[in-house]
């Protein structure tokens, strides 16, 4: 619907709320991300990730982020350790696909 900035305000008062979850941090990221405030989302998503360093979807938001911002090496790295933090399913790998086709850098070959 486009109301980013109400969506954003809803979530920084539920984090006001419940400053320790991590799952209310991470959607305050996803918010401002989505409202293209993407150094907001990185700095929200390192502090997701000091919660819980494990939250392998607050990687996949920092590195999308990232990637709004060019900096591809960043992004790169975000993406990689979602890969490993993650379930096995696809999103964390075809978001790394596209930020390697990005960055014109390749991967380097497993084995």
């Amino acid at each position: 619907m486009g109301r980013y900035d109400a969506g954003v305000a809803e979530n920084k008062r539920a984090l006001e709320l419940d400053p320790l979850s991590a799952l209310t941090s991470e959607l305050l990221g996803y918010s401002l991300y989505f409202a293209r405030r993407y150094d907001k989302a990185i700095e929200q998503m390192h502090q997701t990730i000091d919660m819980n360093p494990n939250h392998w979807f607050a990687f996949v938001i920092r590195g999308a982020a990232y990637r709004q911002t060019a900096r591809l090496p960043e992004s790169l790295a975000a993406f990689k350790k979602a890969g490993v933090l993650g379930e096995p399913i696809p999103y964390p790998v075809a978001e790394l696909g596209r930020a390697y086709a990005l960055s014109e850098i390749k991967p380097k070959p497993k084995g």
